[in-house]
């Protein structure tokens, strides 16, 4: 059940191990990380997130993480309002460059600026 004074809960849970890029390290606990979060979230008696509001983007999910998905994915937290609460998870690798942060996504190629994901999109 929803308590209205507190608002809704919305999330997107976000776990990538393997990269096409031979270059880049694949990870061996993202993906598990991120089921584990949503099984806690989802469930009734810990998160008691809705799973209609929680999204999970896997190298083993239907829908992968690439950057269109998870831009897609970001943007529908949009309609949060301002008593909700949004809550992002990313597990996989992340670069810095120029003093910009970036998510690695599975489809990065090379150091992966022009097609990683802008942290600061995130969080705005």
């Amino acid at each position: 059940m929803v308590d209205d004074t507190i608002g809704r809960k919305w999330a997107l849970i976000i776990g990538i191990n393997n990269y096409i890029d031979s270059n880049i390290t694949p990870l061996q606990y993202a993906v598990n990380d991120a089921y584990a979060l949503y099984e806690c979230l989802t469930d009734n008696e810990y998160g008691c997130f809705e799973a209609s509001k929680t999204k999970l983007l896997t190298d083993k999910t239907e829908i992968k993480p690439t950057r269109s998905e998870i831009l897609k994915a970001i943007n529908g937290l949009q309609i949060a309002e301002v008593k909700d609460s949004v809550f992002i998870f990313f597990a996989g690798h992340g670069i810095e460059k120029n003093g910009e942060s970036y998510l690695v996504k599975e489809l990065t190629r090379g150091i992966g600026f022009s097609t990683g994901v802008r942290v600061d999109l995130v969080v705005s």
